[in-house]
């Protein structure tokens, strides 16, 4: 399974650091990382634990079997500024997608809403993103970067 991890600037640029972090498993017996992938041992759920830049977040993985997560989140690079929407997934396995079959919610619907994994950026923030299926939730946090300049008057 791939992980990314973004780092965002004060500016609200986003930069891609999934390499220069470091990357644990909260049990190594059920679920191995190393940079940008995860890959499962034994079926169970894990926390798995990036650090960069003296902050650190997790990600929840449910494996069904070796090499096989239950729900992946997937955030595509986008823009995610105010007012645009991005397309989350929520997977079993590699293959099996049931992004509209499972249940959605955000952490704070002033920042975005989140409907069969449409993802809509309403205000500058950062909120969880959480998909639910048979009885298993997978989150990920989504920032909404400040707009930073405007163009010059005419």
């Amino acid at each position: 399974m791939s992980l990314t991890l973004y780092a965002i600037d004060t500016e609200g640029i986003f930069q891609n650091v999934t390499n220069q972090a470091a990357w644990s498993s909260i049990d190594p017996t059920t679920v191995t990382v190393t940079p940008g992938v995860a890959r499962a041992v034994r079926g169970g759920i894990v926390d798995v634990i990036a650090s960069y830049g003296g902050l650190t977040t997790t990600a929840r993985i449910i494996a069904i079997n070796a090499g096989q997560p239950v729900i992946l989140r997937l955030l595509p690079e986008s823009d995610r500024r105010a007012g645009t929407t991005s397309q989350a997934r929520a997977m079993l396995g590699t293959t099996l997608d049931v992004t509209p079959q499972a249940a959605w919610s955000s952490s704070d619907s002033a920042v975005l809403t989140v409907t069969g994994g449409a993802v809509t950026h309403r205000a500058p923030g950062t909120a969880a993103v959480t998909a639910t299926y048979n009885n298993t939730s997978a989150t990920y946090y989504v920032s909404v970067p400040p707009i930073t300049s405007l163009p010059p008057l005419p």
